[in-house]
């Protein structure tokens, strides 16, 4: 039995039980999860896994993509539908609620309305991070989105880096031999 107490600045808070999820930063959470949503792949899975024998046959196998908590769902208008209710369904079976609010369509063809959790609309974009690549309209990888926003994080990393002493040809000899001690 688990039981939970929040202390801060001399304050302890009664104890709590939780009834359902995961604690938050146990390093047991993230097995916790993938064995919890395990579930999920398969039923979202249109037919018996086989070994595709063409690319083409791999990519069009794929419903889904998980990594943790990040879920992706892939298909067509109609495939997406179908997913949605049953991941619905799998939250009510398994008692947990997914957020409407953080999940994205990309590439919507019918109104935005259409696609739904809980009765409540998911936002369109016409582009889209998950796992800190940008796809855009069409699930294809945003290369431009992906450059900028690298170059962007390089150019700050070497600023930082400059700050500190860095040069074109690496760090003084002085400050070499402070970093080396």
């Amino acid at each position: 039995d688990v039981s939970i107490i929040v202390m801060q600045q001399n304050f302890q808070a009664p104890a709590f039980s939780p009834a359902t999820g995961v604690l938050q930063g146990s390093i047991l959470s993230p097995l916790l999860y993938s064995i919890y949503i395990n579930s999920l792949p398969q039923l979202l899975r249109t037919s018996p896994l086989s070994l595709p024998t063409t690319p083409p046959e791999l990519l069009t196998s794929y419903t889904c993509l998980l990594y943790a908590d990040d879920v992706a769902l892939i298909g067509d208008q109609r495939t997406i539908l179908t997913n949605l209710q049953l991941c619905e369904q799998h939250s009510f079976d398994l008692g947990y609620r997914w957020s409407p609010t953080k999940c994205v369509i990309l590439d919507p063809a019918p109104s935005p309305s259409s696609f739904q959790l809980y009765n409540t609309s998911i936002p369109c974009h016409d582009h889209f991070t998950y796992l800190g690549i940008p796809f855009k309209t069409g699930g294809a990888i945003d290369r431009d989105r992906l450059l900028q926003h690298n170059t962007q994080k390089m150019l700050a990393s070497m600023n930082v880096m400059a700050s500190l002493g860095l040069n074109n040809s690496g760090f003084t000899k002085l400050l070499s031999s402070r970093i080396y001690q």
